[in-house]
């Protein structure tokens, strides 16, 4: 994809695939979804910006000298890239360990640099994140890292479901209390006993 014509033509691409399509984000499905013959469908957009708030030119490279492409500064500075991915996955509830579907919603807007430090350093001063131009861009590869990053820190279940376990555990701690004589029950025979001495 030629990311300066892309952006400056204002193209918009969308389009779906399956999330089996992206191998390191189904690594982190549970393995019965990673076995399921379907998978969740990933839904995506692409837009141009071509006339975005212009960044320092200066500020767009810090090796002259590197391989790059030939492009103006001045082109480069207003140019964008506004990315949009949804889908769905299976992951594991760290509350009851069973299964917990969390919708993936990934949105996110690109600047360009010329190479990797003028990115990084762009990068810290900017809201958006910066991409460096390459002929070799993949845009799978960064609609699967947007949807990685959008990933919960923690899966869990808003309400769990109760679990065998728990029910279990919970009859264990009812019919221990049950037998488990009342200490204020023990009180008042003592006292019917003294008074009947």
């Amino acid at each position: 994809m030629n990311l300066i014509q892309f952006a400056q033509d204002a193209i918009q691409l969308e389009g779906e695939f399956e999330l089996h399509d992206l191998p390191r984000l189904s690594l982190e499905q549970t393995q019965s979804a990673q076995a399921m013959a379907h998978s969740p469908r990933v839904k995506w957009s692409l837009l141009g910006e071509p006339d975005m708030q212009a960044l320092e030119v200066t500020k767009l490279v810090s090796e002259p000298r590197a391989t790059r492409l030939a492009v103006p500064q001045t082109l480069v500075a207003k140019l964008g890239l506004t990315l949009q991915a949804q889908t769905s996955i299976e992951l594991t509830c760290q509350r009851c360990l069973s299964a917990v579907v969390c919708n993936l919603d990934a949105q996110r807007q690109f600047r360009f640099a010329l190479d990797e430090a003028a990115a990084l350093a762009l990068d810290d001063e900017l809201e958006d994140d910066v991409l460096v131009l390459s002929q070799a861009f993949d845009a799978m590869e960064l609609i699967e890292d947007e949807l990685i990053m959008a990933m919960p820190l923690v899966a869990m279940h808003e309400t769990c479901p109760v679990s065998l376990a728990q029910h279990s555990g919970s009859s264990i701690e009812s019919d221990a209390s049950s037998e488990k004589p009342n200490p204020f029950a023990v009180l008042a025979q003592l006292k019917t006993k003294r008074g009947q001495v």
